[in-house]
């Protein structure tokens, strides 16, 4: 069994700063327990054939963390981010956590093999970036290459798994008392419909009370015809979340988001495109003990 994060190791360590390279607690609690201590960041041996196609590809804004990290308790100490891709959401979550002054640690889920959009029915010239010369997937590579690239590659852990696998694993971790519940939870992973609903229910559960649950892609790319995308304003998320809300509609406070309001109308003014816009219509409900989603 592994060491117990103590709430004193916690706050203790608020102030410090993982560009230093000393990880965060939990962090370094999971690369104890999961990896033996093997750090998933050291020792590099990436494919420099290979380059990402936007270093910092990513949907979530500073002025979006700015807005979560004001909702969520203090001192964030564990981000949980499920979907990675190449790091990009990672990076920024991180940049402006550690403006914040809190030495948290970001952990970044993924599987790293991509999914239907990011990868399999790209233009041919972007997916062979993703590809190894073996057929394999560089993604991962990519996210290492990005966050080292970034000097945040102890502050950033990233874990090769399913959000589905991920979720139960922090909430194991916790009941076994190894590492806390996450303070954040940021959910932007294949979005597909079914599997939202059920990564929704399992984040709920693992988040303590006064918890963020927030995501992205409310406004999501659906469907082809004649290569063209074709945007549809009711997707399978959107159906999902508010599936997901009517399950747990009594738990729901809706008047929380009046606190919140100067914050969202001064970040709302800064987006020019309904999807921007939509990205934090989630911080409208509060579970009445505290959580928020």
């Amino acid at each position: 069994m592994g060491a117990l994060v103590s709430v004193a190791s916690l706050f203790s360590l608020v102030l410090a700063d993982c560009r230093e390279g000393i990880r965060p607690p939990v962090a370094q609690a999971l690369v104890d327990e999961l990896f033996f201590g093997n750090d998933p960041m050291s020792d590099l041996k990436l494919d420099e054939a290979s380059e990402p196609i936007n270093p910092w590809i990513t949907h979530i804004a500073p002025a979006d963390v700015d807005l979560v990290l004001a909702a969520a308790p203090k001192p964030v100490t564990f981000w949980l981010e499920l979907g990675a891709f190449e790091g990009g959401s990672a990076t920024v979550a991180t940049e402006r956590i550690l403006a914040h002054e809190f030495n948290a640690s970001v952990v970044a889920v993924d599987t790293f093999l991509g999914d239907l959009f990011m990868l399999w029915t790209r233009q041919p010239e972007d997916r062979r970036k993703m590809l190894r010369k073996d057929g394999g997937i560089a993604i991962f590579d990519h996210f290492r290459r990005n966050v080292r690239a970034a000097g945040l590659q102890s502050c950033i852990l990233p874990l090769q798994t399913t959000s589905i696998v991920a979720l139960r694993l922090v909430a194991l971790l916790a009941e076994r008392q190894i590492t806390p519940l996450p303070q954040v939870i940021y959910l932007d992973s294949a979005h597909e419909e079914g599997e939202v609903l059920l990564e929704l229910s399992l984040a709920w559960k693992a988040l303590p009370p006064g918890g963020v649950l927030f995501g992205d892609d409310w406004v999501l790319h659906e469907g082809f015809k004649d290569d063209n995308v074709t945007v549809l304003l009711e997707g399978g998320t959107q159906r999902d979340v508010l599936r997901f809300a009517a399950l747990i509609e009594e738990e729901l406070d809706d008047e929380w988001g009046l606190k919140f309001q100067p914050l969202r109308q001064e970040h709302l003014a800064a987006k020019t495109s309904q999807h921007e816009q939509c990205r934090i219509c989630l911080l409208e409900y509060r579970l009445s003990e505290g959580r928020v989603l």
